[in-house]
């Protein structure tokens, strides 16, 4: 029972610096350094956790790192995605923008169908 305390006070530990340091945007260079090839799905994960908690700047900076720092990466279209999701929440326009910059850079993407009919509710 002593160990289960010590590693769970260990991973709290560590859950919490990592959040200091993403907090304070020191994160995402030590991750792009020390991880590269992961960095970029870390960061997606990280700004969907952070919509998720309805901490939209958390969010936007972190789309935004995978946006500006993996361009070729696979996660770059869902990023533009959510970034757009996230622009719902409080700027309509620039929610209607980011999509459609979506659909000139991505047509034929799967998540296409649905940018589209998200467009038309927004438009309405």
């Amino acid at each position: 029972m002593r160990w289960a305390i010590i590693f769970f006070l260990v991973l709290l530990i560590i859950f919490w610096y990592g959040k200091k340091l993403s907090d304070e945007g020191r994160l995402s260079p030590l991750l792009i350094k020390y991880l590269p090839r992961e960095s970029a799905a870390i960061e997606y994960h990280w700004a969907n956790l952070a919509a998720l908690l309805n901490n939209r700047a958390a969010a936007c900076y972190h789309f935004d790192i995978v946006i500006s720092t993996f361009s070729s990466s696979g996660y770059l279209p869902l990023a533009l995605i959510g970034r757009a999701e996230v622009y719902e929440g409080f700027d309509r326009k620039l929610a209607i923008e980011e999509y459609k910059k979506f659909l000139q850079t991505y047509p034929d993407h799967p998540k296409s169908p649905m940018i589209i009919r998200r467009l038309e509710l927004l438009e309405q």
